[in-house]
């Protein structure tokens, strides 16, 4: 790796690494960035290059649907904080979930300098991500070899834990996946990576992410993307992985609470009576929603309605949730689009895994809010701008010829 290049690897690694930093409150609520956040000082150098790329059909479409997005929020803001009080609160709330979608032209940005040095990077940061969290546990962890399983990055809290960042490492299975799927040197440390990721996901506790993960394989088996060639080197580290945990002193208690519990209240473990208590919300304000007013303003047992879908429509009203819906196909469209270009090397697969990951967060959406979690959300708005990049360079292509 050149100097030159360096800064754009630390931007990859800002992608991977679920670190917040709470930088001033606003009533009760905190103002919290994330890493990545720090891409968006790329957005200077990117808007000069808006001109030159406006042909980018996905570019365009995206950059209008933002905007509308963008606007409508804007009205259904004000339109509520006329009849009630803590705008800043809700301004600060949209803030935070717009922000990642910016994301998008950074990673157009970033592929038209690096190119497919993207995919070689992102793996080699998702098997960073891995085996920092087990060395955090062993250096920091004073109840080691009873850590608290992906909770810790080194000497800092892993934003969101338990249920957000086990899916965020869903996603960095798919990309682990992926390295070992290509081959090379990398591939062995990946599929080390992988087996240590996938218990991390189990051990977590998350039952949504222990279904995901099984979820996962399920998609990349039917998007004919699992290779088998591997298995006679991952099987032994999966047998010993089992064995050390057998036998270490770890204390299983979390896991074997939230089963004894799946059965007692349920597998959604009164997620349902949740759901009701938001739609009743919803209903009372079923256009325009609440002005990303907080939940917790007006039902007071939960922060989150579990449930990224209702999630929306309680803070947008069903038009807002058309208009979410809308920018997050422009986000995700040239990701289909590029994944499908024929005539792609073995290592330009990497899109076809996010895209994976990005199918099983559909279905997780329904049990927890994974796209207003800033890690994840930041992770597929910049890949849907890096896809947008590739179809720009392939358009570009073919016109030469």
């Amino acid at each position: 790796m050149t100097m030159r290049g360096f800064p754009f690897f630390i931007g990859i690694a800002t992608l991977f690494l679920p670190i917040n930093i709470t930088i001033a409150t606003i009533g009760s609520k905190p103002v919290d960035i994330v890493l990545s956040d720090l891409l968006l000082l790329c957005l200077f150098p990117v808007f000069f290059l808006f001109n030159r790329n406006c042909r980018s059909v996905h570019l365009v479409y995206f950059t209008l649907a933002l905007l509308v997005y963008t606007s409508y929020c804007l009205l259904s803001i004000l339109t509520y904080q006329i009849v009630s009080d803590g705008g800043a609160v809700a301004v600060a709330s949209f803030l935070r979930s717009l922000r990642a979608f910016f994301l998008f032209f950074v990673g157009f940005y970033f592929y038209e300098k690096m190119g497919r040095k993207i995919y070689l990077w992102s793996a080699i940061m998702a098997v960073v991500l891995t085996m920092s969290l087990i060395v955090s546990d062993m250096l920091f962890n004073v109840r080691w070899p009873a850590p608290r399983w992906g909770g810790n990055l080194y000497s800092l809290e892993v934003y969101g834990f338990p249920n957000s960042p086990a899916f965020f490492y869903i996603i960095v299975a798919s990309v682990l996946l992926y390295a070992v799927s290509i081959g090379g040197r990398l591939a062995v440390l990946s599929a080390i990576s992988l087996l240590i990721m996938m218990c991390i996901i189990v051990l977590v506790g998350s039952r949504n992410a222990i279904a995901c993960l099984a979820l996962l394989f399920f998609v990349l088996a039917f998007m004919r993307l699992l290779s088998y060639r591997y298995a006679i080197f991952m099987a032994p580290f999966l047998v010993g992985a089992f064995y050390y945990i057998a036998t270490s002193d770890i204390d299983m208690h979390l896991l074997t609470s939230k089963f004894h519990r799946s059965f007692s209240e349920g597998v959604l473990y009164g997620r349902e009576s949740v759901w009701e208590d938001v739609m009743s919300l919803v209903m009372e304000r079923p256009l325009m929603g609440y002005g990303y007013d907080p939940l917790t303003d007006n039902y007071q047992f939960h922060g989150t309605a579990h449930n990224q879908y209702i999630e929306y429509v309680y803070k947008m009203g069903f038009f807002g949730f058309v208009f979410i819906s809308v920018l997050w196909f422009s986000t995700v469209r040239p990701i289909w689009k590029a994944s499908n270009l024929e005539g792609k090397s073995k290592e330009d697969t990497f899109l076809k895994y996010i895209l994976a990951s990005f199918g099983v967060c559909l279905f997780s959406n329904f049990f927890q809010p994974n796209l207003t979690y800033s890690v994840t959300q930041a992770f597929f708005c910049f890949f849907g701008g890096v896809a947008a990049s590739v179809l720009s360079e392939q358009k570009m292509m073919s016109a030469k010829k």
